[in-house]
């Protein structure tokens, strides 16, 4: 899993603020998780992904203009799905407030995409495999109600 990371750093800047506040825009922090959420896969997958879902993510700390935004996304879990994989990926993010030197968690996105071939990762250490669970969980729930959504009222295999 650690091989599929990529990571990203930039200042945030006075336009990507809140209209009434100095703190950036959810909807910007949005943009560039996917975004490199995407290219994490796509250079995972050798191939374009197709999105497919965004779990539920809160922001846990606000994001000042000045301060530096670290991101950093994984391929943290896959499934075969029909004719190729589901692939999820999760982006941590941090950012460190230039003036004090402090560094805080903002929060965990987690992106589901979709590729057309047979893809496989698993965890080697021990932290690695603490993030696999609970995403592998989570999966189990997608396809559940995806499999619902269908008609498939019956039908709760893992697909």
């Amino acid at each position: 899993m650690s091989k599929t990371s990529i990571s990203s750093t930039a200042i945030m800047q006075p336009q990507h603020r809140n209209r009434h506040s100095f703190a950036i825009f959810g909807g910007y922090l949005l943009k560039e998780t996917m975004e490199l959420a995407f290219c994490c896969c796509s250079a995972f997958a050798h191939c374009r992904p197709t999105f497919l879902s965004l779990d539920p993510s809160t922001f846990d700390a606000p994001v000042p203009v000045g301060s530096i935004l670290y991101l950093k996304a994984t391929v943290a879990y896959t499934e075969h799905w029909k004719e190729g994989s589901r692939v999820q990926v999760s982006v941590q993010s941090s950012v460190r407030n230039v003036a004090h030197g402090s560094l805080a968690a903002t929060g965990v996105f987690n992106y589901t995409f979709f590729v057309g071939r047979k893809l496989e990762v698993m965890p080697v250490t021990y932290s690695e495999f603490v993030s696999y669970v609970p995403l592998s969980a989570s999966n189990y729930w997608f396809v559940l109600f995806a499999d619902l959504g269908r008609g498939n009222a019956g039908h709760f295999s893992r697909c």
